[in-house]
């Protein structure tokens, strides 16, 4: 889907290009031949989860057992939050590293958001996921640093046609 002028997966990518991250692993799915093009010029290792359909703990998986073996943590993006911004995910590679706890999610009017930080700590439970398993389903058995954000619109989540049009109208508003 397109977002001012480039597809949502081109925004959420060159975001994380731009952090100079020491590896950054695109687990792909649903149509990834198209889907890796768009990351063809971008410094990043794809990798294709063949079994996506299976729920996002499958991709997951996928993305851990892609790292280099010094990995210290892993921060998960999704491709459907275009507005986050680099000085939200700056502040949680900041947090992580002054804070003991193995996981940091920003949090915002009491909600929990993405993206998350999972430091190595983690990596085993998130290897074991389940395949219908998100990564919160390890929250209970690792410690966990609530970041306060107070921008929520930077979370913005496009889940459906509704909220694609939402978005789309909102930055026709500005």
């Amino acid at each position: 889907m397109p977002w001012q002028g480039k597809p949502l997966i081109r925004h959420a990518a060159e975001l994380i290009a731009s952090l100079g991250l020491s590896q950054f692993v695109a687990v792909l799915g649903s149509d990834f031949e198209s889907v890796a093009a768009e990351l063809a010029q971008l410094d990043c290792d794809v990798v294709v989860n063949h079994k996506w359909s299976q729920g996002q703990g499958s991709s997951i998986s996928c993305g851990i057992e892609s790292l280099y073996p010094d990995t210290d943590a892993a921060i998960f993006f999704v491709a459907d939050q275009p507005r986050i911004t680099k000085e939200l995910i700056e502040n949680i590679i900041a947090t992580a590293k002054c804070r003991h706890e193995e996981i940091v999610i920003p949090v915002c009017a009491g909600k929990r958001r993405n993206p998350v930080l999972f430091k190595k700590s983690t990596f085993d439970s998130l290897k074991k996921l389940d395949a219908s398993s998100g990564g919160k389903s390890i929250f209970p058995d690792h410690s966990v640093f609530e970041m306060e954000w107070p921008n929520s619109g930077e979370f913005a989540d496009i889940d459906t046609v509704e909220d694609y049009m939402d978005l789309v109208k909102g930055d026709e508003g500005q």
